[in-house]
């Protein structure tokens, strides 16, 4: 009975400990709240973004620097290869037990990233390891990993199909991430995902993306900033990126490790590790440029690598917004999740640092290890953020369903919005256009057709009647001849 109450004990004090998660869209002041909140609550951060997972290329995956970092511990940032392979899975691993340290020294635990992904695994227990696959060594699955690597989109999605329909039925077909881990769980463990999915949703406190919150006494804190303004700034972190040496850095990295990689394969394949960052792909013309081309038509490729760098990086960043609404604030199991406006950067301390401090302070007064550091002042709800209240809720099964006027699946869930919204009124409008086009080509070429037939028949007629005439005529003066020839 003692054991069980020291259990019960320890997992109730692991559940209070309090967590600080920093969310938001690139560029919109995450890292900096996170340092601000770590200098004022001698706190740690650990790093939840996927690509500053890894060693160097800390421009184009825009690491903290060097002084940055001496100002608190940092973790799970720069320690992985680049030409290694890290699963969502080895990085919950990784990030649990870290978190565990952080705790036991008596320090606050500061999760600040752009990988909603990553974060979900972290605070819910969102499924990404199944029970079954303990036991079995990581070699199999890398094995298995490298050899779905070897096939392609379409092959991938029909092997989802055969082992389980239900997770082909809400998969995109050119996901292969998605796809690969669905068919690698099935494969370690002999039971489809959406089996653990059930599993998982059966859970009491479970919601719709998952089962319940790992950490119910944690903080997420939602950066947000005016869209323009947000564009403006991203715009302005590419120009300072290229002034502080990126093309170098990718330069160099495509001579070691980028340019053996794309002899060995017909394509460039981007859409796996470190690769998979934003200015791989956009660079890649330039960076595999002939040698003998032009200063002028290099100068333009390198023109274009960086207008199409700032524009995916923009549509990132949109991307990361709605991700954020959709699978934390609107979360049925949600944590609360207040925002920061830091649109203004002259308003920093007022708008942002100053009532994020407060906010924590009040919400871990009865914390001994946050409570100890905290600046003496009225500890009250009054002028506290609340959280951001939730959208209407959304109905809707996680099947896809294919829209042919915009050739992309959709979920149920967001189909409704999906044929409300401007891509898809302009994809139909674009349609009727080129249906309206391609019906009056289709009419004059019938016409020209039925003109062309016509004047082929008149002209087989003509030459009939032509010919019959000759005859007559020859008849005739054969004829004339046998008479002529007789008198």
């Amino acid at each position: 009975m003692l054991g069980v109450f020291k259990i019960c004990h320890r997992a109730m004090s692991v559940l209070s400990h309090p967590i600080v998660a920093v969310l938001g869209a690139t560029g919109a002041g995450k890292s900096k709240l996170s340092l601000d909140i770590a200098k004022h609550f001698d706190g740690e951060i650990v790093n939840v973004d996927s690509m500053q997972i890894y060693q160097g290329l800390d421009i184009v995956t825009n690491k903290v620097t060097p002084e940055e970092q001496a100002i608190c511990p940092h973790h799970m940032i720069g320690f992985l290869s680049p030409m290694k392979q890290f699963t969502i899975t080895e990085f919950q691993k990784m990030t649990l037990k870290t978190i565990k340290d952080i705790h036991e020294g008596g320090k606050l635990p500061i999760l600040v990233g752009g990988t909603t992904y990553y974060v979900e695994s972290i605070l819910w227990d969102y499924l990404v390891n199944c029970p079954e696959e303990i036991d079995q060594p990581d070699s199999i699955s890398e094995a298995y990993r490298e050899e779905l690597g070897l096939l392609s989109n379409s092959e991938l999605y029909e092997k989802l199909k055969e082992a389980d329909p239900v997770a082909a039925s809400v998969t995109h077909p050119n996901n292969p991430r998605k796809i690969i881990r669905a068919l690698e769980v099935f494969h370690r463990t002999g039971k489809a995902i959406t089996a653990h999915w059930e599993d998982q949703l059966n859970q009491s406190g479970s919601g719709d993306w998952g089962g319940p919150i790992r950490f119910p006494n944690a903080c997420i804190l939602y950066v947000d900033c005016e869209q323009p303004v947000l564009q403006e700034r991203i715009d302005r972190r590419v120009d300072k990126m290229i002034e502080q040496g990126l093309i170098k850095e990718l330069q160099d990295f495509h001579t070691d490790f980028n340019a053996e990689r794309l002899k060995e394969k017909d394509d460039a394949n981007y859409e796996h590790g470190i690769f998979q960052s934003i200015g791989f792909k956009e660079f890649h013309n330039y960076l595999t440029a002939p040698v003998d081309l032009s200063e002028k038509q290099k100068q333009k490729l390198l023109t274009e690598s960086i207008a199409d760098m700032k524009l995916h990086t923009w549509q990132y960043a949109r991307k990361q917004m709605k991700i954020i609404r959709k699978r934390v604030i609107n979360r049925k199991n949600a944590l609360p999740v207040y925002k920061l406006d830091s649109t203004d950067p002259a308003k920093w301390d007022t708008e942002v640092c100053q009532p994020t401090l407060k906010l924590v302070q009040f919400l871990y007064k009865d914390q001994y290890s946050i409570a100890q550091r905290l600046v003496p002042c009225s500890i009250n709800e009054h002028g506290v953020l609340k959280p951001i209240p939730k959208d209407e809720e959304v109905t809707g099964g996680l099947t896809l369903n294919y829209c042919l006027d915009c050739d992309k699946y959709v979920q149920d869930r967001q189909w409704e919005g999906h044929v409300k919204s401007k891509r898809h009124r302009g994809m139909i409008k674009k349609r009727k256009k080129a249906l309206t086009t391609t019906t009056k080509i289709i009419a004059k070429h019938c016409k020209t057709v039925e003109k062309t037939n016509r004047t082929k028949k008149d002209s087989e007629q003509n030459i009939q009647v032509s010919s019959i005439g000759d005859e007559d005529i020859l008849g005739s003066v054969f004829c004339n001849s046998e008479v002529a020839e007789s008198v």
